[in-house]
């Protein structure tokens, strides 16, 4: 076994001082992190497990921009990567990069949905706004809040299936809240019937709201929604948000309970 490994790191080593690789590009670096990712993902079981691989992707994904921050590169990395990063990942982003060179790597309207996303973080007071229900009334988030000691805005679209996904757990939460918990949907949709019917689909109870502007919607704006399912949970005691993007139940189900 040792003349063996003896015989191969010479062979390693040879074939180093014959023909030395050429460097790699940071974004060549970075399509190779992610196809070890993707190849790490399909040996783990459990979502935690997946979590792992994908939180290890984005912060060695952060080191390569930070390294490489003035090059093309690292606003094309910033790009494919920032839209599944949280508010802290983000702003290593942001930072790293030149503001004004934003909009011509196409990232201006993900800067601005950040500075959004950071005034609407946990542990901010809530930005109140208002919303169109089915019927054609106006509902303001404000109002919930005065009747209800916690207030779960779930910004979704009848297209999006993760939405769908979630939302056996939402009825399962809010039937479990006994009152205490009021939810809002509102929909990124462009299309009412379609809206509507999945309201139906879905036996969803709770209070709807919808500009049918899509992603520019207003209030998703307001929010730096930048994917979906977005949720926000906020607190009516103080009107500080207290949850975003917690999808796990049994955690929101804590956070309501202290």
């Amino acid at each position: 076994m040792k003349k063996l490994l003896v015989f191969a790191l010479a062979g390693v080593m040879w074939t180093g001082c014959a023909q030395k690789a050429p460097k790699m590009s940071a974004y060549e670096q970075y399509e190779d992190m992610m196809k070890r990712a993707e190849q790490q993902l399909e040996l783990v079981d459990t979502e935690e497990q997946q979590m792992a691989v994908m939180d290890d992707l984005a912060q060695k994904s952060i080191d390569l921009i930070e390294k490489n921050a003035n090059t093309g590169d690292a606003y094309r990395i910033a790009k494919d990567l920032v839209y599944g990063l949280d508010t802290d990942q983000k702003a290593r982003v942001f930072n790293s990069l030149n503001r004004d060179s934003l909009e011509a790597y196409g990232l201006e309207g993900v800067y601005q949905a950040f500075l959004a996303e950071q005034k609407t973080a946990v542990g901010q007071i809530y930005t109140d706004f208002e919303t169109t229900r089915p019927d054609g009334t106006t509902l303001k988030l404000s109002e919930l809040l005065a009747e209800h000691p916690y207030v779960l805005i779930d910004f979704w679209a009848s297209w999006c299936r993760p939405c769908r996904e979630l939302m056996p757990s939402l009825k399962q939460l809010y039937a479990a809240s006994d009152g205490r918990l009021e939810i809002l949907g509102v929909s990124l949709d462009d299309s009412r019937s379609k809206w509507l019917g999945a309201i139906d689909a879905l036996e969803l109870d709770w209070q709807h709201g919808s500009e049918l502007m899509g992603w520019e919607d207003p209030n998703a704006v307001t929010y730096g929604v930048a994917g979906i399912p977005c949720t926000i949970l906020i607190r009516a005691s103080d009107g500080r948000i207290i949850a975003r993007d917690e999808h796990d139940i049994q955690k929101l189900r804590s956070l309501m309970a202290e």
